[in-house]
């Protein structure tokens, strides 16, 4: 096997550790996962994040770096572990040299691999541009002098019956300190569980919501987008999604987001009601009205639907429909001033 099968093998199944011990990312192609360390936008990809080695000016990256791939003289560079076992170094240092005999990889070639996989694809380092080297310094082309192709499996199979063991403790911790408001806390937990079951659906949902609770809305919509890529069925992920976009102020996607959950489940009288909002925020008051009017009909004591579909009718001028929408409103919830206000308004204008 050569290096760039074995690299391709192990796509999303490896880690990149730094020098100093700090988890560095996930070794993986997938552009759209918080932790690859090909995510442009993600904390271990981007190019001015503290824990990427895309980042020139940090210490993890950059030709200065004290544990960059990318400093020739970097004594103590990156690796990347697989089945809880260091498989490769990765540096452009030619001459560092490894306890283990482990392999060195130079880091364009890491990136030209993984980036050619990607959904933008990029043209692939040629391999016959880099060859690994022993911890003696001699060159040698193939990749097979460890056996790679039954250590793989062989630390594969052990790898999986760990994170089996693992990753659901990590999953269940994170849960109760989500439930304790404990976000930053929870968001730890529910990374280790991902970092050992990358496709664990349930704790893709709960990262995103830890993310969403710490206000830190952009990271959560690419959390979400996570979730979704392995079930985009669920329609609660959608109306996430949705609310989060909201805070974001990006309504027309999050109008987009309600649609697929009303798709998936039609008679979703949460989704409806909160696409109504948003549109009665864009002010388009005759869609908002009809959007409010499937929430009630899934849901007639919805109040919340009732009191905002009267102020959409009130805006329209709709002053017959405005008295019929708030007296229904008072029968569920008499004690609200503006819907009296209004109410008085509308009679006037009458």
């Amino acid at each position: 096997m050569d290096l760039q099968s074995f690299l391709l093998s192990i796509d999303s199944n490896a880690f990149l550790i730094a020098g100093d011990g700090n988890y560095l990312g996930l070794v993986s192609s997938d552009q759209y996962h918080c932790d690859s360390i090909c995510n442009s936008y993600s904390q271990y990809g981007g190019g001015y994040s503290r824990f990427s080695i895309r980042n020139e000016f940090g210490q993890y990256g950059g030709q200065f770096g004290m544990y960059s791939p990318y400093n020739p003289f970097c004594n103590n560079p990156p690796k990347i572990t697989y089945g809880n076992r260091v498989v490769l170094q990765v540096t452009k240092n030619e001459f560092f040299h490894s306890r283990n005999r482990v392999p060195i990889i130079d880091p364009n070639f890491l990136f030209g691999v993984l980036l050619s996989r990607g959904r933008y694809s990029k043209s692939v380092t040629n391999k016959t541009q880099f060859q690994p080297i022993t911890s003696s310094g001699a060159y040698y082309n193939e990749f097979n002098t460890f056996d790679l192709d039954s250590l793989g499996n062989q630390f594969y199979d052990r790898a999986i019956h760990t994170q089996l063991q693992e990753y659901e403790s990590w999953y269940n911790k994170g849960n109760a300190l989500l439930e304790s408001q404990q976000y930053e806390e929870a968001l730890t937990a529910y990374g280790k569980a991902i970092q050992l079951a990358p496709n664990f659906f349930d704790a893709w949902y709960k990262h995103s919501v830890a993310l969403f609770r710490l206000e830190r809305y952009d990271a959560a919509v690419t959390s979400f987008d996570r979730t979704i890529a392995i079930d985009s069925n669920i329609p609660e992920i959608w109306l996430d999604r949705a609310r989060t976009l909201y805070k974001l102020q990006s309504y027309e996607n999050a109008i987009y987001s309600c649609k697929q959950a009303t798709q998936i489940k039609l008679e979703y009288d949460e989704a409806w009601y909160f696409q109504g909002l948003i549109l009665y925020e864009l002010q388009q008051y005759e869609d908002a009205v009809l959007s409010f009017d499937r929430a009630i009909q899934l849901k007639p004591d919805l109040i919340e639907a009732w009191y905002l579909k009267g102020f959409a009718l009130f805006t329209s001028k709709q002053y017959e429909k405005v008295i019929t929408s708030f007296d229904r409103m008072i029968q569920l919830k008499p004690d609200i001033a503006e819907v009296w206000l209004l109410r008085g308004y509308a009679l006037i204008e009458l």
